[in-house]
Parts: structure tokens; sequence; C-alpha cells
């Protein structure tokens, strides 16, 4: 798009850049650099400091062209909140977003500027690279790069997972007249929720060009290492704020299962949760008579049916977090309870501490066989016949989940296995 001077001049439209922050001022300097050293000039940055360490002198040394507006949150409040703050002082036409430890290349508003303004489209995205960060020498250095995104805006998929970074998309500022602001309530996936928004009002242009980077680093600093837990409780929160969308359409339904399973399965059944030292120093250091108490808890809460035995447990596991039996306690109750989701939770965790754990495999394995999620238990189904070939349940629920994912032959052959070494003909 070309803005020529003289009697066809057309002003170009301005560009709010809204940066929120918190306590990260080297990432905050590299991340407002990169904005500066834009193609496209036509822009203002806005900062929010979100209840962090001032960072009001940065701002002064980089404000040479009086470009950086800054506000300054008396406490934390939030992505979502800041965010919101910075749009509703924003002059421009079209607003982009940029977190305080990522970076624009130099091209990124040039080509979605261009983009909205030479077509009907009111919100544009481009592609990002994902930098993978390790620290050496008080600095961060990229190890890698990858590119997680990439696909075009699918209104089905949408519901069941994020479909590009914050950083990605630019759109109309009217486009919040018609959908409303980031939700507030939320503490993690608030670019989500406003992008499933979008997809319901407007559809999105994908420009399948690499013009920014995100970082991902192996020291907690990370959003996203830092909310793990957040993250799986949101989203949740989000599968039922727009379940109306789901409604009559059950391949998405169970692919949001399928979705949140698997990162259940990320971060406890392969022990991202367990993996920080101090929990597990806690169990070590874990005097005989509380692990005396920890099993003399077991029984009591197996005779007792109540669920207000779940604080007692959470009691439990927040002096020992790897106390298996307390994990196992927590999954009797939330099935005495009705929440198989909840239960299952509880297994994921079980099988992080001892993923020989042979029960609690078999309790996964059935639960994933309630809740439809047949590939996740047909493999638990596996590792335990692995270890177990001759046992009758697991044969049996192998073949029922076989019949159900439509392997019919299979489930035959499987249901007549356990049946023959059930009679002892094999």
């Amino acid at each position: 798009m070309k803005y020529l001077r003289g009697a066809l001049y057309k002003p170009p439209p301005l560009v709010s850049v809204i940066i929120p922050t918190y306590n990260r001022p080297e990432s905050l300097k590299e991340a407002i650099e990169s904005v500066l050293r834009q193609e496209y000039d036509c822009f203002e940055i806005i900062v929010i400091n979100d209840g962090g360490i001032d960072v009001q002198g940065l701002i002064n040394g980089l404000n040479t062209e009086n470009k950086i507006r800054y506000i300054s949150h008396k406490e934390n409040r939030g992505l979502a909140a800041a965010r919101n703050t910075g749009i509703r002082i924003a002059n421009g036409k079209y607003i982009a977003y940029l977190d305080d430890d990522d970076i624009f290349y130099s091209s990124h508003l040039d080509v979605l500027v261009n983009s909205l303004e030479s077509n009907e489209f009111r919100v544009a995205f481009t592609d990002a690279f994902r930098a993978y960060q390790t620290r050496e020498n008080d600095k961060h250095i990229v190890t890698k790069r990858d590119i997680p995104y990439g696909m075009d805006v699918d209104e089905d998929q949408i519901l069941v997972g994020n479909m590009m970074p914050v950083l990605c998309i630019m759109h109309d500022k009217s486009c919040l007249d018609d959908i409303g602001l980031f939700d507030e309530t939320l503490n993690s996936h608030e670019d989500w929720d406003l992008w499933i928004r979008m997809s319901r009002k407007f559809k999105f242009a994908h420009i399948k060009k690499l013009t920014c980077e995100f970082r991902w680093r192996d020291d907690g600093t990370t959003m996203t290492d830092e909310k793990r837990e957040e993250f799986l409780k949101t989203m949740g929160t989000i599968y039922q704020k727009y379940s109306l969308y789901r409604k009559d359409r059950p391949h998405i339904h169970l692919e949001q299962k399928k979705n949140i399973l698997s990162l259940w399965e990320e971060i406890y059944l392969y022990g991202l949760l367990f993996e920080k030292k101090e929990n597990f120093n806690k169990n070590e250091n874990m005097s005989e008579e509380f692990g005396q108490n920890c099993n003399g808890l077991q029984e009591t809460l197996i005779k007792g049916r109540n669920m207000d035995s779940i604080s007692m447990i959470t009691n439990v596991l927040s002096n020992c977090p790897s106390c298996t039996p307390a994990y196992n306690n927590a999954r009797i109750k939330y099935v005495e309870g009705g929440n198989k989701w909840a239960a299952l939770t509880e297994i994921i965790r079980t099988l992080s501490i001892n993923p020989h754990d042979v029960e609690a495999r078999k309790n996964y394995m059935r639960i994933c066989s309630k809740l439809k999620l047949f590939e996740h238990g047909l493999k638990a189904c596996y590792d335990i016949l692995d270890k177990k070939p001759d046992d009758f349940g697991t044969v049996m629920i192998q073949g029922n989940i076989l019949f159900h994912m439509g392997r019919k032959k299979e489930a035959l052959c499987s249901f007549v296995k356990g049946i023959a070494r059930w009679l002892g003909i094999i």
C-alpha cells in the first residue's frame, strides 16, 4: 500500500501496539526496540506496567520520537486487564499486541496493515517462530526455532484450542465494539477467548509470512510455564463458556476432551508438575510420624463417603506431594461424587509419581473408556497387557474399546482371547 504525497495523498492508518509488562525490564527493552525498528512507522506504543517494578526511566530513554505512552497499574491485575487498559486509550485504527518477552521483525506491521487495507478483512494474522532460549552468562540464548502454528482459522478447531499467539494478530479496533474486550475473569487463555468471539463475527485473513517470534525459555520465566495448572482450569472454563457452539456437534466435544487430557498427561503423567526440587525435598525430609499419618488417613477416608474429605486430602498433599495413597483417596471420592474428570486427574498424578502402579493404570484405562477417550484407553491397555498378558479384565476392556473405535474384528479377537484364557483353554 502506497501513501503518496500530493493531491492523492492518503495518510497511513495509525496502529496502536499494546505491550503489557511485569517485572521484565530487560526483555521489555528488546520488545519495544523491535517495534521502533518497524518499516511501517505510523504507530504508537502503549506500555502498561501491570503492578511491577518502575520502568519509567527505561521508557524515557527509548521514547526519543515521542511514540511511546506509559501507564502503570497500582497492583497486578493480569494480562486481560492490562491489555484492556491499553485498548481503551488507543488512538489507532488498528490494534496489535506484543508481550514483553517477544519481538516483532521489521516487516510485521507493514505486512499486516497492507493486508487489512487492501481487502475486506477486519482481522489478520501472520505466522511466528517459537524461539527456544536457555540462559548463559546472564543472557538468554536462542538454541533453536520452530513453527508450532500456521493453520488458517477454522470455526470448529478454534473451539478446541488456540490457533495463533497473540503477537501475530492485528484487527480493526472497531471489532471490539461488537464482541467486547478481553475477559478479565480469565487468568490465562484470555487471547484465545477473544479470538473465539471474533471468529463468530469476522473472517480472519491468514498471511503465511513469518514476521515475529515468541520466546520459550527453560528457566521458568516463560508465561506459559508459570501457568501450566492455571491453563488447564481455564481451558475447561472456556470449553464450558462456549458449549453452545458445540451443540449437536459431538466431534468438537470429543476433540476438546482429547486436548485437555493430553495436557493433563503432559503436566502430570510425565512429571512436569513434580520435577520441582522443592517438592521432592519436602517428601525426602518428611518425618516418619507424618508418613504414618498419611497411611492412617487412607483407611479413614475410604470408610467415609463425605466429599468434604477432599480438603483433608489436599492438606496432606500440600505437605507430601508424592503421597500416592492420598491421590488414590481423592480419586475414590471424586468417583463417588460422579466427577470422572477430576478422578482422572488424580489417577494421572499417581502415575506421575509411580508409573509402574498397575492398579492406577487400570483405573486410568477404565475412566478413559467411560469418557470415550478411546485412543488413550487403548494405549493403557497395551501397557498393562505388556506386563500382565493374562489380565482378563484388561483384555475385555480392550475389546470394548476396539469395538467402539469401529475395529470390530480386532475387538472380537480380543473377546475370544479373554474368554478362552478365563476358561483355561489357552
